[in-house]
This record gives C-alpha cells, sequence and structure tokens, in this order.
C-alpha cells in the first residue's frame, strides 16, 4: 500500500506564477540544488517538451542502513520524469523518480508539489509525496526511513529554494549589475533573462520583502536597519550583508536536519534491532516446534514396538499353552 506524506510551505515574497518560473523555467535551480544536497555538479536537465515534459538526470548519494545500502548502495542514479501542467493561478509539477540500480524497483516514489496562490499575495507550497518499498523483508523500518529522507529532503527543498528565489528577484530589481556582484550571485551560473522578471511595485520591492522578513525572525532592528538599502550605490554591499546572515541561517538548518537525521537513524537501527529479534523468536519457535514433532514421533514409534512386543509375546504364550494342552491329551489316549 505504501505511505503517502503531506508537507507544506509557503513564499510570501512572490506568487506562484513567478516562483515557477524562478525554481522549473530552466535547469538552473536543479542543478545548484544537486549540487548542494547530492553533491553531484553533473545535473542535467532536458528542455520542456510541448507536451510540458522534462527529464532531469542526477546521481543521489544518502546515508542508508546496512539493509537498503545492500539493494542500492551508497550513491544511485536516478532518472526523474517531470510534468507540469496550470489551472488556473496555480501550477502542479508532478516527479516520478525511477532510480538505476538492481534493486530499484523495489522503491517506489511519486511527488506532486502545488504552488498555488495564498491570501497574502505569496505562493504556498504543498507537496504530496507517496512512497513505497515493494520487498519482502524489513517493509516498516525501510518506508520509515525514506518517510524521513522525504521530509528532510522537502525541508532543504524549501529552504534553498527561497535563497535562489530571493536572489534572483533582487538580481531582476537591481538597477546596477557589475563583476563585483559576484559575491552574492554565483558568477558560475547564468543570470534569468529578464524576460521571466516580474516588476515591483514602487513601494515595495522583493528586497524591502527580504530585509523585513529578517527583520521579523531575528528582532534585531538597528543592526538589520544597516542592510536596507537607501540607494542604488549600496544595495550591492547589503546585498552580499544578507547573503552572508541568509548562509548562516541554512547553516543552522542543515545542522538540525542532521541531528534529526542521527536521530532518526538511531530510531531506525532500533527498530531494525527489534525486527532481527523478533526473526530469531520465530526461528527459535520454529526448531522447537520441529524438536516436539520428532519427539514426538519418536514415542510413537517406541509404544508401537512396544505393542508389537506384547503381541508377539501374547501369541507366543498361547501357542506354548496349545502345544503342552496337546501334549498331555495325546499321552492320556495312549494310557488308556
Amino acid at each position: 500500500m505504501g505511505k503517502k506524506l503531506t508537507m507544506q510551505g509557503s513564499l510570501d515574497f512572490a506568487g506562484p506564477e513567478v516562483v515557477f518560473d524562478i525554481l522549473f523555467g530552466n535547469d538552473e535551480f536543479m542543478r545548484r540544488y544537486h549540487k548542494k544536497i547530492n553533491s553531484d555538479p553533473h545535473a542535467e536537465a532536458s528542455s520542456w517538451s510541448k507536451d510540458q515534459e522534462r527529464e532531469v538526470k542526477y546521481v543521489a548519494s544518502t546515508e542508508v542502513p546496512k539493509v537498503m545500502k545492500k539493494l542500492i548502495g551508497e550513491s544511485f542514479p536516478v532518472t526523474e520524469v517531470q510534468t507540469f501542467h496550470k489551472s488556473g493561478d496555480s501550477y502542479t509539477i508532478r516527479c516520478i523518480p525511477t532510480v538505476d540500480s538492481p534493486s530499484g524497483d523495489l522503491f517506489s516514489t511519486e511527488a506532486e508539489t502545488v504552488l498555488a496562490p495564498d491570501a497574502s499575495g505569496g505562493c504556498a507550497i504543498t507537496s504530496n509525496v507517496t512512497i513505497e518499498y515493494r520487498g519482502v523483508w524489513f517493509n516498516g523500518p525501510i518506508e520509515t526511513f525514506m518517510e524521513a529522507k522525504a521530509r528532510t529532503g522537502f525541508e532543504q527543498w524549501l529552504t534553498l529554494a527561497k535563497l535562489f528565489c530571493q536572489e534572483k528577484l533582487a538580481v531582476m530589481n537591481a538597477e546596477e549589475i557589475d563583476d563585483n556582484d559576484e559575491g552574492f550571485f554565483d558568477a558560475e551560473e547564468a543570470l534569468f533573462d529578464n524576460t521571466s522578471s516580474v516588476a515591483p511595485s514602487d513601494s515595495v520591492t522583493p528586497m524591502n520583502r527580504i530585509i523585513s522578513r529578517f527583520k521579523a525572525a531575528f528582532s534585531t532592528s538597528t543592526d538589520i536597519d544597516a542592510f536596507a538599502p537607501a540607494n542604488s550605490n549600496n544595495r550591492r554591499a547589503s546585498a552580499n550583508d544578507i547573503e552572508q546572515l541568509t548562509t548562516k541561517v541554512l547553516k543552522v538548518e542543515d545542522d538540525l536536519s542532521c541531528a534529526r537525521l542521527a536521530w532518526e537513524r538511531k530510531q531506525l537501527a532500533l527498530r531494525g534491532h527489534v525486527e532481527q529479534l523478533n526473526t530469531k523468536l520465530l526461528k527459535m519457535e520454529e526448531d522447537l516446534a520441529l524438536v516436539r514433532l520428532s519427539w514426538e514421533k519418536q514415542q510413537g514409534v517406541a509404544f508401537k514396538r512396544r505393542q508389537s512386543a506384547v503381541v508377539g509375546a501374547s501369541l507366543a504364550a498361547g501357542f506354548a499353552a496349545g502345544v503342552a494342552v496337546g501334549y498331555l491329551y495325546l499321552r492320556a489316549k495312549r494310557q488308556q
């Protein structure tokens, strides 16, 4: 049957159309994501076809329990088919990955991500994930591990998506961009075409929204106010400061994710030990049942032997008595 998970998040500084264009319009975010999470700098994605479908290829690396490591290894190539459709102002992206390993068909994962407008004008993100392990043994622990990885993966994806969208929106609305901006924007990645940008209002820009979010998160008005760009000359400096701050936030979230993953691995290991103990107990019960059955068979054979001996002795005694009576009868006849 598998498990169905629902995870939610939001980006309150951009609508669904802008978020879709930034995250899925081309392969830039996908390549940066897999380089960061899977340490795969060679991830690639085809262009969207007329049927709104593309293929993504990457190598996934993860720390897995020994039972899963034997099945798929520590790293494995993945081919992911992505499709999307637009309904009104909402976008639905469906992802079906296929693990390229001898036992890859035992694992089934399907994700559907919905980008929808929320009440504040931002983008509500809902991810519905279905996971299933079709093996014979350890289904429960393996599906539990897959669930933990799915939840951790969504949190990591959401964090990187927020930072990437903030970065791109800042680029779109910057008045001047030169080589000095490479400290904040990755020089190795191609910047988005201006055709995918959305012009902000004069009063509220994405940069101001970013600063407001950091004010609310850290409650340090004096320090954060220094980040607010008063004009175009200090915009790049403030962007670098914001990047440093967001990098620290991402590092903290990564540490928390690693700590939770370590705890989940311990729980998974404990469940694995319980499964092993249950298996050993079942084996012992089977062995005892076989011993009991063998003993009962031996007792049955011994009883039959004793029964046969008693019958044989009775027959022998009857035969001897008959011979004795016959002898006495013949002797009496002769004396007459």
